[in-house]
């Protein structure tokens, strides 16, 4: 199993978030993204490098050398990233950080403006 050491595990989502971009939940629930290339480099730790490794050696990621000296990852297939439980997992978190995070910011700033206002 490519994930079953835990500090391998607990690199996935951080490498989910780096092959994709615009993570987005529709109002269905259907998570949306756009694949994207991650730079090789983030594979820098132990952990990161034992999960890219094995990624690539079961055919989940490709290794790639767009031009001289500069690698990147990219997913063999989209539909890994949904169907595979742990990177779809790791897509519902992106999205719903997404969404969260933009409503506490504003939430925050409200909170501000009222405390400026009243104070």
């Amino acid at each position: 199993m490519v994930v079953g050491v835990p500090a391998v595990r607990s690199e996935l989502p951080e490498l989910v978030s780096k092959l994709t971009r615009d993570v987005t939940r529709e109002a269905s629930g259907r998570i949306r993204f756009t694949a994207t290339a991650a730079d090789a480099k983030w594979a820098a730790t132990p952990a990161r490098q034992a999960l890219v490794k094995r990624m690539v050696e079961e055919r989940l990621l490709v290794e790639d050398e767009p031009e001289p000296g500069r690698k990147v990852l990219r997913v063999a297939h989209e539909a890994l990233l949904r169907q595979w439980r742990p990177a779809s997992s790791a897509l519902e978190a992106i999205a719903d950080r997404e969404h969260y995070g933009v409503h506490v910011c504003c939430n925050s700033e409200l909170l501000r403006a009222l405390l400026c206002f009243y104070l």
